[in-house]
């Protein structure tokens, strides 16, 4: 449930994951640029606005037995992402070079 950017934690949290959900990501490269966290199709509050043009996603795995799957990659003609109430938008920081951080402990 933790929204992480720069390895730094939001206080607001989503709802945690556990064995065997799904969580979808929606990317929303028109105007506004957000990522929405959906988990089991609910939208989650905290979200992501003013994200650069170009985005990757890095995916942590805590136990040994745990594993992740991408199911799909598409493209979407319309959003699914509504203004939910109880949201918490956290812009984007770009100040921070996280490349310099993985490559330094070794993520390749």
């Amino acid at each position: 449930g933790e929204v992480w950017q720069h390895h730094n934690c939001s206080r607001e949290k989503n709802s945690p994951m556990k064995k065997g959900d799904i969580a979808s990501l929606e990317v929303d490269m028109t105007q506004t640029k957000t990522i929405h966290l959906f988990i089991n199709r609910i939208e989650q509050p905290v979200f992501m606005s003013n994200i650069p043009n170009s985005v990757q996603f890095i995916f942590g795995i805590h136990d040994k037995d745990d594993c992740i799957s991408v199911l799909s990659l598409k493209k979407l003609n319309i959003h699914s992402h509504k203004a939910i109430s109880g949201r918490k938008i956290y812009d984007w920081d770009d100040s921070f070079d996280d490349r310099q951080y993985y490559y330094h402990y070794g993520y390749q």
